[in-house]
């Protein structure tokens, strides 16, 4: 499966990236709970939070010249379960 593709990430840097669900979420649903299934070893989780039905996490690490793809799995408060998948491509720079 092809999933977006980001703007590739130095593997020393370390960065914000978004999983956005506010359009997706009906009137009056929240988010009870994300996760980020199968998260890749080679990256680091630095920090995560959700707020507005936008999920967001700093990332570092990497391997120059690999691409990761990172999802993002919700469940709302209704409930249902949405995953959201980008791919990030790690370039030194």
């Amino acid at each position: 499966m092809t999933f977006p593709t980001l703007d590739p990430k130095d593997p020393d840097a370390e960065v914000y990236y978004e999983w956005d669900f506010s359009n997706w979420l009906a009137a009056g649903e929240t988010i009870s709970s994300y996760s980020f299934p199968d998260f890749p070893a080679a990256l680091t989780n630095e920090g995560d939070s959700e707020t507005g039905g936008i999920v967001q996490m700093k990332i570092s690490g990497g391997v120059d010249g690999e691409s990761y793809d990172l999802t993002c799995r919700i469940v709302t408060n209704t409930p249902q379960t949405e995953d959201r998948t980008f791919t990030l491509p790690v370039q030194e720079t």
